[in-house]
């Protein structure tokens, strides 16, 4: 009889060990699955922000060629009407310009 008892108890042993890698592998890819959607979520919000502020940096620089562009106009403008009223000899308003 102690030999059928030894091997229940063996049984009994090998199922709990069984269940437990179970239980602990199970736990394992829970785990894992929850971290790396957490990097996924944490990445994409992250991309999303950077994304955002490149654009807005994008906004700022074209803002700041066009002031840049429109100095230029008006220099360009200004030293065309210098060159107009030397060579007209006439004195021109500055509301018509």
């Amino acid at each position: 009889m102690n030999e059928s008892d030894d091997s229940v108890s063996n049984t009994r042993r090998d199922d709990f060990r069984r269940r437990d890698s179970r239980l602990v592998r199970q736990t394992f890819i829970v785990v894992l699955i929850l971290l790396c959607s957490g990097f996924i979520v944490g990445g994409s919000i992250e991309l999303l922000f950077r994304y955002r502020e490149s654009v807005n940096n994008i906004w700022m620089l074209q803002a700041e060629m066009a002031k840049g562009a429109a100095f230029k106009i008006q220099r360009f403008m200004h030293g065309l009407e210098e060159t107009m009223r030397a060579s007209s000899g006439t004195e021109l308003s500055s509301k018509a310009v």
